[in-house]
């Protein structure tokens, strides 16, 4: 074995006793994990209420759900661990040269560590989490020097502090939050938002100077973390400059209830549409800005409302691959003409990225009426069982982070073959399974965590070194590239953690996860009473 390989496929575990790998994962990968399942028929317009255990499985499947969730916290240990040992307060990890990354090696800001905060929480690897803690409180010093993404170190960085500031209490995570926000906030003061104007996509603290494009899924996707950054510090400045330029957005989607992926300050919105990475998030937010501020502040679910009916209506395209008897759904990318959308779409790629658009069209369905809900509940089953089938046709078990589905044939071709650790697809299990409670959503999640382990492990002499991207899906031994992005351990374990664990482990009546799978709590706009059970007063 060299130095840098990935370790053994499942049926040859045994080799690795001599190692000290745990004698009983040999019985928990013995079960074995469905193709197809029942996958009923469509939830009614009802709330999505979690109860707090798994009482009401049989016990049979809750002992399984609790060994897959063991097995998915022994993999988190195993990338914290190796992050320790080869990469300890650098932003990500080369886990095929054992090297650090920094974004900016002047900003001490820890990504993976911030971002991985509240998953050593959820799993209850209180020694690990004190650990990072106390690195933080030790060395933590956002001094940027460099140009950064303001969206993405708003939802890893602010969004992680926050979150773990919500879950333990503790003040200095969120003093560490509001000094990011502050670093940041300039980008939102040069954006002369009266002139009609959007923040950049990137700011450069140091200088002062904001720079980039326009993206709709960055302008879109910080007001979770800074609504819930003003309800903790009680400072509004936070909420009015994150609300105000997405107020205006909304205000631009109410013919069509979409907006075109980019903007531009001479053109507007561009006509292009669709649910991929320009875009995904935003409409994701327009959601759980209404969750999040207790269901009062209903220009947010009015908006989401005629996004989610576009999606679901005109995006949405029903085919069947080859000779298969599945109805599956693709979302294609659509030109938004004089406010209306077109009927054809202009692109035939679909990206995985758009596989978290089912888990928010079940989180969704729950304020619409029978009707309307169990339409969108149909389309967030057949974009499911796409992006699941990406998975599981492919040689490795994993998806590519790309295909073209052709127009007329509807045979699905590989575009992008690489597959990045992405959560999309993990998001959606965990969400379509709280929604329906329909197992098939739990052990198709298992399929796709027995893949990653089968094929993105690396390792070290006897040692798990992290996890990696895979070039190829299609490759019998497609080759590591070492990059492991944070929200590996921030998104993908962790909805697997949460999706094979007790609905106790995170009351989706209480908290509300960002894009990044953030938690936050619900709570009541000031002077408005919040539509909040009772059990979550203590949140």
């Amino acid at each position: 074995m060299t130095r840098t390989q990935r370790l053994p496929s499942f049926s040859s575990k045994r080799a690795w006793l001599a190692c000290g790998l745990l004698l009983a994962v040999a019985a928990i990968f013995v079960h074995a994990a469905h193709v197809h399942g029942s996958e009923g028929g469509d939830v009614p317009a009802t709330r999505m209420h979690v109860g707090a255990t798994g009482a009401g499985l049989p016990r049979h499947e809750a002992g399984l759900s609790a060994h897959r969730a063991e097995a998915v916290k022994r993999t988190v240990r195993s990338v914290w661990g190796a992050y320790r040992k080869y990469a300890w307060g650098a932003d990500e990890y080369n886990t095929v040269r054992h090297t650090p990354i920094y974004w900016d090696a002047h900003a001490k800001q820890a990504v993976t560590l911030v971002d991985a905060l509240d998953t050593l929480h959820f799993c209850g690897l209180s020694a690990e989490y004190a650990e990072a803690v106390g690195w933080l409180k030790a060395e933590f010093d956002y001094r940027p020097t460099i140009h950064v993404n303001v969206f993405e170190t708003t939802i890893r960085v602010i969004g992680g502090l926050l979150a773990a500031h919500a879950l333990t209490g503790d003040r200095d995570l969120l003093e560490f939050a509001t000094r990011v926000a502050d670093a940041l906030a300039p980008v939102y003061n040069q954006s002369n938002l009266e002139n009609g104007t959007f923040p950049r996509s990137t700011y450069n603290p140091a200088s002062q100077q904001p720079g980039g494009s326009v993206l709709l899924a960055d302008l879109g996707s910080v007001q979770l973390e800074y609504r819930y950054l003003s309800r903790a510090t009680g400072n509004r400045a936070y909420a009015q400059r994150a609300d105000s330029f997405f107020l205006r957005a909304i205000a631009s989607t109410r013919q069509s209830g979409m907006l075109g992926q980019s903007y531009s300050a001479k053109k507007g919105f561009s006509t292009r549409v669709g649910t991929g990475g320009p875009s995904d998030s935003y409409y994701e937010y327009l959601l759980k800005m209404y969750l999040l501020t207790g269901e009062k502040e209903r220009v947010f679910v009015e908006a989401w409302g005629r996004a989610a009916d576009a999606i679901a209506g005109v995006l949405a395209h029903p085919f069947r691959e080859g000779s298969s008897s599945e109805m599956w759904i693709r979302l294609g990318d659509l030109n938004r003409t004089d406010g209306t959308l077109d009927a054809c779409p202009t692109d035939h790629t679909f990206e995985h990225l758009s596989c978290f658009v089912p888990g928010m069209l079940a989180l969704g369905a729950q304020f619409f009426d029978a009707g309307r809900a169990s339409r969108h509940m149909r389309v967030a089953k057949g974009v499911l069982r796409l992006c699941v089938n990406l998975y599981f046709n492919s040689t490795t078990g994993l998806a590519p982070e790309a295909v073209k589905i052709h127009p007329e044939t509807k045979r699905v071709f590989p575009f992008r073959p690489n597959y990045l650790l992405r959560p999309e697809t993990a998001e959606s299990l965990f969400y379509l399974w709280r929604a329906t409670r329909d197992p098939v959503y739990r052990d198709w999640g298992w399929r796709i965590f027995e893949a990653i382990e089968r094929h993105c492990q690396v390792c070290r002499g006897c040692e798990v070194s992290g996890y990696s991207e895979i070039s190829d899906v299609h490759a019998a031994s497609p080759r590591l590239t070492g990059r492991q992005e944070s929200f590996f351990i921030a998104e993908t374990l962790k909805y697997l953690f949460l999706l094979f664990s007790d609905d106790a482990v995170l009351d989706l009546d209480c908290w509300v996860l960002n894009t990044e799978g953030h938690p936050f709590p619900k709570f009541a706009p000031e002077g408005k009473r919040a539509n909040i059970p009772e059990k979550c007063k203590k949140v």
